[in-house]
């Protein structure tokens, strides 16, 4: 199966049965880690319009305090990162 994101922010699912991509659930997932603050806000309400199963933000340990606040405010999930210290 494939995805693909069109102009107006339409998902595209190809090689997939009409009876299965009715049944479909989308999971979207975003790493981030301290990304500027306008452009990260833009990403999630641009990927929350597309209206998955679910949005998932993973902090990778981001020092900004202003981006944590968006991402444990903004209705989806966020998991917090931990280091492994590899």
């Amino acid at each position: 199966m494939f995805l693909l994101l069109g102009r107006k922010n339409e998902l595209y699912m190809l090689m997939m049965p009409c009876q299965e991509r009715k049944k479909m659930r989308i999971s979207v997932v975003i790493p981030f880690y301290n990304p500027p603050v306008e452009y990260f806000r833009e990403c999630i309400e641009s990927v929350k319009r597309l209206n998955p199963y679910e949005v998932i933000l993973v902090d990778d340990c981001s020092t900004d305090e202003r981006v944590i606040q968006i991402a444990k405010d903004s209705g989806c999930i966020y998991k917090n990162a931990v280091p492994i210290g590899l």
